[in-house]
């Protein structure tokens, strides 16, 4: 779990232990999935936004969810 993550994970109210030989353990009882999915969408546009992908940012925000399922590259 990159450090990205792990602090998204934390904010939705995850928990990350790790013992004394590095091995992680993650509890999600109190986890709140919908909270996670929306961080993760959000640090995304923000990363977009920061590299002048604006578009793609606006994108992110205004498309439905059921679209975000299939993954159609174009041809280059």
């Amino acid at each position: 779990m990159n450090n990205d993550i792990e602090k998204l994970f934390k904010q939705a109210s995850g928990y990350i232990e790790v013992d004394e030989n590095g091995n992680r353990f993650t509890y999600t009882y109190d986890f709140d999935p919908d909270q996670f999915v929306s961080l993760i969408i959000e640090n995304c546009i923000q990363t977009l936004v920061n590299h002048g992908y604006t578009d793609a940012a606006t994108l992110l925000k205004t498309e439905n969810a059921e679209d975000w399922k299939k993954y159609e590259f174009p041809n280059i």
